[in-house]
């Protein structure tokens, strides 16, 4: 017999931002090349730099912003290269 090793639980955001304001609960950081300030989460991006760089953690190419696909196919094609390589740089580390 398995037995259980974690429990979901709902409770309600405003509850939840009150316990990580208070200190009783926290949030890990997650992999990732930055950690935002408690300013940028509440505000998110707020700058063409940071929308880049997000785009560009999240795989999605650059070329988004200029228009020039010719198609969502060849979005597709792109973005699934680029994750590709995020795929393989991430596995070459373990």
């Amino acid at each position: 017999m398995q037995t259980q090793k974690y429990s979901v639980n709902q409770y309600m955001i405003a509850s939840l931002l009150t316990w990580v304001r208070d200190g009783e609960i926290a949030i890990p950081e997650i992999q990732r090349p930055f950690v935002w300030s408690g300013t940028q989460v509440l505000t998110g991006i707020d700058s063409r730099e940071e929308l880049v760089e997000n785009l560009r953690m999240n795989c999605v190419p650059e070329s988004i912003f200029d228009g020039n696909h010719l198609s969502y196919q060849d979005f597709l094609i792109e973005r699934r290269k680029l994750m590709a390589v995020k795929i393989r740089e991430y596995f070459s580390v373990l």
